[in-house]
């Protein structure tokens, strides 16, 4: 039997191109699960990943490994529950709209809320913007919330801690897009939540994680693939992202784009996005008819609004907070980016326009930054639509003078105003 790979080895035979085989993998995530890899030599891995990419045995063992390292959810006896799972993109309040709307149509959905990655906010940073948000305290309060006949959303479960690790990791090394890594997280926490149906919601392009169509076949692969060996429907949504779904950045800001649809207004491709994952979970899950127009029947008619101020209710969130007219909770520095003449907005460079808003104080640039969900930018004209020369088209929020000042230059710097 051949002997086991030190980690220096694996690294050195990993970078000089060797093919190595799912157990050489296996052993090396395994090792630093345990922590007896640094994150050093797991960032040196990462980054070398970056370039190569992972081959199918490689790819398993580390989505295997990410698996184990925490506890797996069975959730199959409680009936029809989904999970939802996302790769991550800026302007995603995807699951902030669908989640809802899935228990209007009597499915429960339970959300593994990520913590944010680069200048891309996660859901974990969306609901500690929630003023009053309680977080549920064990797996009691996950399967209370579900058999309830609501929904989950929880940052806090006991479950792929690697996957936890491993963001983290890819947060502080510029590593967050590297589908074949994004690819194994989420793949990780769709099978650990452990219900019978799960939705990966693959965004790709300027504004999301995933950087192309081709990285989010990767990952929608993945993700199938185990599913069918796992005996798991797993359903993956694509959706392409040059801008964000939502015209706003910030977390606070996020929330109320999100009440916005829920209200049934708001933004066509936010509400578009939310109404794929749902009719995709929906028609996995066995509903009868159409899915997507019943979605839309549950948005029109109130049902999602009411289910959205239900779960409130459970975790301490005021009503008008999820579904109110206007945000609440924004940072008080207030200024304006006006049109320089008529024209559409556009944005020069999406994740420039994120990287200002970081610097803000919505993401963070050291491990142990605190995060502000009450800043941010918020378009008063959306990018695609015309604007007139001299008016507001974004207002910036900060919390600090200087630094509002310095993020509406660099706002000002990648809102275009042209022809279409």
């Amino acid at each position: 039997m051949a002997s086991r790979i030190a980690p220096l080895e694996f690294l050195e035979r990993f970078a000089g191109g060797e093919p190595l085989d799912g157990d050489a993998t296996r052993g090396f995530v395994g090792d630093w699960v345990g922590h007896g890899v640094p994150d050093a030599q797991m960032a040196a891995w990462m980054g070398v990943v970056a370039h190569r990419g992972l081959g199918d045995a490689a790819r398993y063992a580390l989505t295997t490994e990410l698996i184990a390292s925490g506890d797996r959810l069975d959730l199959g006896g409680l009936g029809r529950t989904a999970a939802l799972v996302s790769t991550g993109a800026l302007g995603d309040a995807v699951r902030l709209v669908a989640a809802p709307t899935l228990a209007a149509l009597g499915i429960p959905v339970l959300c593994d809320a990520e913590r944010a990655v680069g200048c891309v906010g996660g859901l974990a940073e969306q609901l500690g913007a929630l003023p009053g948000y309680r977080e549920p305290g064990d797996v009691a309060d996950v399967v209370a919330g579900l058999t309830s006949g609501g929904y989950v959303l929880a940052s806090r479960l006991p479950v792929v801690p690697a996957a936890t690790r491993l963001a983290a990791l890819a947060d502080v090394t510029a590593a967050g897009r590297i589908p074949s890594l994004i690819a194994a997280s989420v793949t990780a926490r769709a099978l650990a939540l452990g219900t019978p149906v799960a939705c990966v919601h693959v965004t790709y392009g300027d504004a999301a994680l995933v950087p192309d169509h081709e990285g989010a076949r990767e990952v929608a692969a993945t993700a199938e693939a185990f599913g069918r060996a796992w005996g798991r429907r797993i359903v993956c949504v694509l959706t392409e992202m040059s801008t964000p779904l939502a015209p706003a950045l910030g977390h606070r800001l996020l929330v109320h784009e999100a009440a916005r649809v829920l209200r049934g207004g708001g933004s066509p491709a936010l509400r578009s996005a939310a109404l794929d994952v749902v009719a995709a979970v929906a028609s996995a899950s066995g509903l009868e008819g159409d899915a997507r127009e019943g979605a839309g029947r549950a948005l029109a008619d109130g049902r999602a609004k009411a289910a959205a101020v239900a779960w409130g209710e459970r975790h301490g969130v005021a009503s008008d907070v999820l579904t109110g007219a206007t945000a609440t909770g924004l940072a008080p520095q207030v200024r304006e980016v006006a049109a320089g003449r008529d024209g559409v907005v556009g944005i020069a460079s999406v994740l420039r326009l994120g990287e200002a808003v970081r610097r803000l104080g919505a993401g963070r640039l050291h491990a142990d930054q605190a995060v502000d969900g009450g800043v941010g930018v918020a378009f008063t004209v959306p990018p695609g639509e015309q604007a007139e020369a001299g008016e507001t088209v974004v207002h910036v929020y900060g919390r600090d003078a200087y630094l509002t000042d310095r993020a509406a230059e660099e706002v000002s710097a990648q809102v275009t105003v042209g022809d279409a």
